[in-house]
């Protein structure tokens, strides 16, 4: 895939999981702009934001790296040589005055063709969105 089409697919997901915080939460306050932090399996060891970690496409990053990232930043680090992960899962974690913080959780393993991503538990889509364990209603 490539980098402009997965950009504009990564950029209209984040807007659809900001959309979707404020049709199904009681808090409909929810700013646009969105700030998104990228979760990994090794990121969320206990560790320094100093100490670097192997990430998508073999990068170097530290914890503090994959944090408060815009939007592009986001989708960039999830892009490794026209390959996307597999499925990449999207949930609204918080907000502040200005800004809604989403949690990127990609999978590790890389396509090169939009026809091969999934996601879980339906299968077909390639984003999934969601809201956060802050958020969930009981």
């Amino acid at each position: 895939m490539n980098w402009k089409d997965y950009l504009q697919e990564f950029k209209k997901h984040t807007e659809m999981c900001v959309s979707y915080a404020k049709q199904y939460t009681d808090d409909i306050d929810f700013p646009d702009e969105a700030l998104c932090s990228l979760e990994f399996e090794d990121a969320r060891n206990e560790m320094s934001k100093d100490q670097k970690i192997k990430y998508i496409g073999g990068r170097l990053l530290t914890r503090a790296q994959l944090e408060s990232l815009s939007v592009e930043r986001a989708a960039k680090l999830t892009y490794a040589d026209g390959k996307i992960p597999r499925w990449v899962n999207l949930y609204v974690t918080g907000k502040s005055k200005t800004n809604t913080y989403i949690t990127v959780v990609p999978s590790k393993e890389l396509v090169s063709d939009s026809n091969q991503t999934m996601n879980f538990p339906s299968g077909t889509k390639h984003f999934q969105i969601g809201l956060g364990a802050n958020y969930a209603k009981t």
